[in-house]
């Protein structure tokens, strides 16, 4: 795992839900339609079909854990 990116993502999330109220991925664009964005809010519904895929999702937020192939989800230990 990349802290970087990490930090990244999770700025985005957080400006997300400052900008929107919601926690849409970072990674895609709310299109203004509220049934359709309720797929992006992070977890979004494309994560688990992109960990089966390239064993993380595409924000490399959560991952497949090698032992026993369950999603967790990033931990950011860089210090502040």
């Amino acid at each position: 795992p990349d802290p970087e990116m990490l930090d990244l993502v999770i700025e985005g999330l957080a400006n997300n839900k400052i900008k929107y109220g919601k926690g849409y991925c970072p990674c895609r664009i709310p299109s203004g339609d509220e049934k359709e964005d309720r797929k992006i809010i992070c977890p979004c519904v494309y994560h688990e079909d992109e960990i089966a895929a390239d064993g993380s999702c595409h924000c490399d937020l959560f991952f497949q854990n090698g032992d026993n192939g369950k999603k967790e989800e990033q931990q950011n230990d860089s210090e502040d």
